[in-house]
């Protein structure tokens, strides 16, 4: 079993990373593979529907994820609601299912 774990704050102190570090060692001690994805390392763009797909911040996060059987979101809350940063990974890492607009092609595997 292969999982992604996405730590999404990028506060360096943040307890959701510290709760993500905690999941993948968790994981690992169970014999899961585990892809570690931090957003303050990568810094990823902004998400723009129109640009984002050419980023390799992008081609590299979606790779990971499409590869995995799950994905675990580590995500800050503020004021009762998940941080920008999470649903911007969630968009980065394609969650959902994409299309790259300049190939016309589906870039989630089937």
């Amino acid at each position: 079993m292969r999982i992604s774990v996405v730590s999404s704050s990028l506060d360096a102190d943040s307890r959701s990373r510290v709760l993500a570090a905690m999941c993948r060692i968790a994981l690992e001690d169970r014999g899961v593979t585990v892809d570690f994805i931090d957003l303050r390392q990568l810094d990823p763009p902004n998400f723009d529907d129109d640009e984002i797909y050419s980023s390799e911040v992008y081609r590299s996060c979606h790779r990971i994820v499409a590869a995995s059987d799950g994905v675990i979101l580590a995500s800050p809350v503020y004021n009762w609601a998940v941080a920008l940063s999470s649903r911007n990974s969630s968009s980065i890492s394609a969650l959902r299912h994409q299309t790259d607009r300049s190939k016309g092609r589906s870039l989630t595997r089937s």
